[in-house]
């Protein structure tokens, strides 16, 4: 959809101004991009579907699977620590492959 799209490469552009224009104080700023990832919500839509229509979904993924929370979690916990530091205007795709 286009507007999604386009709201998400806004958020991209944005970050990475923001990171140029507040590097020299200091500031990191980063995005992540999340893609399908198995939270309560999602997980639990994913299992009310047919057999069928799971496969349909899961094929679609190039690790043929959705991401875990835990997974999800721990690109941004890299990103709230210190060996982090000199990484700014960044896109963290999580999204096992879908949007190459």
């Amino acid at each position: 959809n286009a507007a999604y799209v386009g709201a998400k490469a806004s958020v991209i552009g944005m970050t990475k101004q923001l990171a140029y224009e507040l590097a020299p104080s200091g500031v990191c700023v980063n995005v992540v991009a999340h893609g399908p990832i198995a939270t309560e919500r999602v997980a639990g839509a994913f299992e009310r579907r047919d057999e069928a229509s799971k496969q349909a979904v899961l094929s679609r993924l190039p690790m043929g699977r959705y991401g875990t929370v835990d997974e999800a979690a721990g690109s941004v916990l890299h990103l709230c620590s210190e060996s982090a530091g000199y990484s700014t205007g960044s896109v963290i795709d999580i999204n096992g492959g879908l949007y190459m």
